[in-house]
């Protein structure tokens, strides 16, 4: 019974010191499981930390590649403006030379402008008096001129005369009447006064036509005289607009009476041509008798 009882003793002995050295063995275990991952764990911060110094440098590298990109940007640029420069200074150059050759040219020639000026001044005399020669020539020339346009306008005066009777002018014995209300106090039928009317019109048409021709003068409105139908353009935006300058009857009234107005303006364009400021706004006879004294014809 001892025996046994010693014996079980011997064996929870043996298993506690058993148990102790594997509690032992497994603290130092933990001991150096601690120290490593300690060790470890210094070792994971110090790569952290030079990930980190490694990520701001990388950064800074990123920033400095980006600025480098922006400065080659900066002289991209600057080199397209500078070959711009380049281009525009050459081709300025080019314009300058060109006017060096033309001024070169006009110095030569003026040069050799005045040595013959210093050479031949008996040349320049001669010429001086050939001009005056040719300005006498031209001043005939104008004198003649103006001497055949006044022929023609007497000629013209012959084929329509112009006479003032009783205060009422009339060409080729026609009275001349555009006034409405003159015509209704007329004792004369209206139909008679409109043919009357008509023909004078048509005559002092013919009268402003040639005198036109005859002075050179292009007329702002331009005349197309027709027989007893004369009329008159006026050109509105490259088209032109034809007015009658015959008496008209109706919703044609109104035509005829604004294309008498435009034979006046006529006649005042060929007074101012002459010089002649005196203006009869109720009278084309009397305007007409303006541009014959113009001409030399009428005193």
């Amino acid at each position: 019974m001892i025996s046994q009882k010693t014996t079980h003793n011997e064996n929870e002995l043996e298993n506690q010191t058993k148990v102790q050295a594997y509690d032992f063995l497994l603290l130092c275990s933990l001991c150096t499981s601690e120290t490593n991952l300690l060790f470890e764990t210094n070792k994971l911060a110090k790569n952290i930390e030079n990930l980190t110094f490694a990520k701001k440098n990388y950064d800074s590298n990123q920033q400095t590649i980006e600025q480098l990109n922006a400065l080659k940007l900066k002289i991209k640029n600057l080199n397209l403006k500078v070959n711009a420069k380049k281009t525009l200074i050459e081709q300025s150059l080019k314009v300058i030379n060109k006017s060096k050759v033309k001024l070169n040219k006009k110095i030569e020639f003026y040069k050799n402008l005045a040595t013959k000026c210093e050479q031949e001044p008996t040349s320049i005399g001669s010429r001086r008096i050939l001009m005056f020669q040719n300005k006498l020539i031209l001043d005939n020339t104008v004198e003649l001129i103006l001497k055949k346009q006044a022929d023609l306008a007497q000629e013209l005066c012959f084929v329509y005369q112009i006479e003032e009777k009783n205060n009422e002018m009339t060409i080729c014995g026609l009275r001349l009447n555009l006034n409405s209300r003159s015509i209704l106090e007329s004792k004369l039928p209206i139909n008679v006064l409109a043919q009357e009317n008509s023909a004078a019109v048509g005559h002092a048409t013919y009268f402003l036509f040639w005198l036109a021709v005859y002075t050179n003068t292009q007329l702002i409105y331009k005349i197309r005289p027709r027989s007893s139908e004369p009329l008159i353009y006026s050109q509105v935006a490259k088209k032109f607009r034809v007015f009658p300058l015959y008496p008209t009857k109706g919703i044609e009234r109104p035509r005829f009476d604004y294309g008498i107005q435009l034979l006046f303006a006529d006649t005042y364009q060929l007074q101012m041509a002459l010089g002649k400021d005196e203006f009869n706004s109720n009278s084309i006879l009397a305007n007409i008798l303006t541009i014959l004294k113009a001409l030399g014809i009428y005193n």
